[in-house]
């Protein structure tokens, strides 16, 4: 049986996930973090922000968990 390593998010970025997960991908598949770098994920993050429906600090927890999780 292999087993299955658990990796433990600080609070803000698995917050981050959790709003990523539940607010992107209400509309599409969501990407891998690691599919973009930072500076390319910045302004997609800041172009769906009002698609999303998330608030400025919102969108700095997606951000940061999409950045900070590779």
């Amino acid at each position: 049986i292999k087993e299955v390593e658990q990796v433990h998010l600080q609070p803000e970025l698995a917050q981050g996930k959790v709003l990523y997960e539940n607010n992107c991908g209400k509309c599409h598949t969501l990407h891998s973090a690691d599919k973009y770098s930072k500076e390319q994920w910045s302004p997609i993050v800041l172009r769906m922000q009002k698609k999303a429906r998330v608030n400025d600090e919102q969108r700095e927890l997606i951000y940061n968990y999409l950045v900070m999780n590779k």
